[in-house]
């Protein structure tokens, strides 16, 4: 009789570049099925489930968009928008969260931002009750250790580990397995790797799985933070630009040849950004800050005249006009004048006036 396969459901998250997919790909024992990259940037656009067969376990694994330093509150952004898709993909929960870091590279302010991040979107508790650390490059802790005096089994050094580092692997029961995604002479030891992941979510999964109605419960604070962060990333655009206007209003004011175009750009710029933040109802105090400063250089702007190029050739052209309708008032004005001196009428008074 055929062996019932176990199926276990998997879910990869984690920084960009860690090796995540790599790791995908080594869980499920088939090659490129997650697309890797060597660079910092992530392969993994869309979370679509990849299946395969380990001994006894019938293996399901999720790879999900990576967070990148470049632009974190963008990528948290979208990869909350993908979390629902990811939770459709097993509709009866994980049963392990799989936190992909990699060894020997140092626990940053980057890294502990990541973990905020996850907790945003999978809970606070999730790194507890769900969660198991994958430490890739296992390669290069066995190398390290041949070439120290004092040789360390990966236990050792986990305990030896410092206090922020300690208190990760703490928080996830010490549920932390160093992981080979190379081949050759780790072969063995990556599939004793695996083999122990596979093992530890099940056992983790007993208690209960990582599902929709966990998802849920933090949707509300999910949404109330990602909408905080998209606040203060508009604030903090709105700011550079406040600055580079006020910066150009004093170069402008201080240019010897200023224009009524400049003047108008400025006039534009400045309505422009009052417009956008007037959209945002819920304004933080410093919204509300920025409006007053651009309320301010819109006064500082008002009080700047310079005559616009074209009004001024308007002018010269009437002038010149009143010039010249003068020139032939008087024209006209002498002619008619020697007319009237011409006429009988006007001879004829002009000789009484001399008899009398």
């Amino acid at each position: 009789m055929k062996e019932r396969k176990i199926a276990i459901d998997l879910a990869l998250i984690g920084k960009t570049g860690v090796g995540k997919s790599a790791s995908g790909n080594s869980i499920l024992g088939r090659k490129n099925i997650f697309e890797t990259s060597d660079n910092c940037s992530t392969c993994t656009t869309w979370t679509l489930p990849k299946s395969g067969e380990r001994g006894k376990w019938r293996v399901k694994v999720v790879d999900t968009p990576g967070f990148n330093d470049t632009d974190p509150n963008q990528e948290l952004d979208t990869f909350s928008r993908q979390l629902p898709n990811i939770m459709v993909t097993s509709p009866l929960g994980f049963h392990a969260l799989l936190f992909v870091i990699a060894y020997g590279c140092r626990f940053t302010a980057e890294d502990r931002e990541t973990v905020r991040k996850l907790k945003m979107c999978f809970g606070e508790n999730f790194m507890k009750d769900h969660c198991i650390i994958i430490m890739t490059h296992g390669d290069k802790f066995e190398e390290n250790q041949r070439n120290s005096k004092e040789p360390l089994t990966f236990e050792m050094w986990r305990e030896r580990q410092k206090r922020e580092v300690q208190h990760l692997f703490h928080e996830c029961g010490n549920r932390v397995v160093l992981f080979y995604n190379t081949e050759g002479e780790y072969t063995e030891k990556r599939e004793a790797a695996v083999n122990e992941v596979l093992e530890m979510a099940f056992q983790l999964s007993k208690n209960k799985r990582y599902c929709n109605a966990d998802f849920k419960k933090c949707q509300v604070e999910r949404k109330k933070i990602i909408a905080d962060l998209r606040l203060s990333q508009v604030t903090y655009e709105f700011e550079r630009n406040v600055e580079r206007l006020q910066s150009d209003l004093k170069d402008f004011i201080h240019s010897e040849r200023m224009t009524w175009g400049d003047l108008r750009l400025l006039k534009k710029r400045c309505n422009k950004l009052l417009r956008g933040i007037r959209k945002h109802t819920d304004k933080s105090l410093q919204l509300q800050r920025m409006e007053e400063k651009i309320l301010q250089l819109k006064k500082e702007l008002r009080k700047i005249k310079i005559k616009h190029p074209f009004v001024e050739k308007l002018r010269e052209i009437i002038d010149m006009v009143q010039g010249f309708c003068l020139a032939v008032f008087k024209v006209y004005a002498s002619m008619l004048l020697i007319t009237i001196k011409n006429l009988p009428c006007y001879q004829y008074q002009s000789d009484y006036q001399t008899e009398s």
